[in-house]
């Protein structure tokens, strides 16, 4: 293994260093390609492109490296080679490390911004506790998380115009809460989400709520 993985740049690869097809990393992989283009209909061209695009990639690799996404996908988008199916090839061979930022991470960091940063911290267990579960909670859908969110998240700003942390909301602001969300439709799921938040963080308010 590298010492850090960071991703390899193939900017200035001499193709002449590329794996020979008889190399035993390439006769690996091209065994593993036979095996999925067997099983998944795969043409013939199909697998020589996966095969070319291998030659690179697994090119000065040391025993079990794993090739990272954010190295192989400019690679085989210039030459036009299917990144899904050649990850599937990696993958069974267990030479692929997905090194992309989940797009939960991203959702995350703009969902949080303008709260303060007391009550935005508890904000981020409850969410990543709803989203990856935990020992006595089972993970939410992301459609879910995400609607949770999109509803309670008004009334954390303006809570954040006012307190530092979730302890110091009161019993008053967490029925006008309620009472905010619960106009229209579904409200015991917004009731639900609207004093979810303080208890699963495990804060009470000043006044004892």
């Amino acid at each position: 293994m590298r010492l850090f993985d960071l991703p390899r740049d193939y900017t200035r690869f001499d193709r002449r260093d590329r794996l020979t097809l008889h190399d035993p990393l390439m006769a690996w992989a091209r065994w593993t390609i036979h095996l999925l283009g067997e099983a998944r209909g795969w043409k013939r061209g199909v697998r020589e492109n996966i095969e070319q695009g291998l030659t690179t990639l697994l090119a000065g690799r040391v025993d079990g490296e794993p090739v990272l996404h954010s190295e192989m996908s400019p690679v085989l988008r210039k030459r036009v080679i299917g990144v899904g199916r050649t990850i599937d090839v990696l993958t069974r061979m267990g030479l692929f490390r997905d090194d992309r930022r989940p797009p939960f991470e991203d959702w995350l960091t703009g969902k949080l911004d303008g709260l303060a940063p007391g009550i935005g911290r508890d904000v981020e267990v409850w969410l990543r506790v709803l989203h990856d579960g935990g020992p006595r909670n089972k993970a939410r859908a992301p459609a879910t998380v995400y609607g949770y969110m999109s509803r309670i998240r008004p009334i954390l700003l303006t809570w954040s115009d006012r307190y530092d942390h979730l302890r110091e909301v009161t019993r008053d602001d967490v029925l006008a809460a309620l009472d905010q969300l619960m106009r229209g439709s579904r409200h015991v799921v917004r009731a639900r989400v609207a004093t979810s938040v303080p208890r699963r963080c495990g804060e009470t308010s000043h006044d004892g709520t």
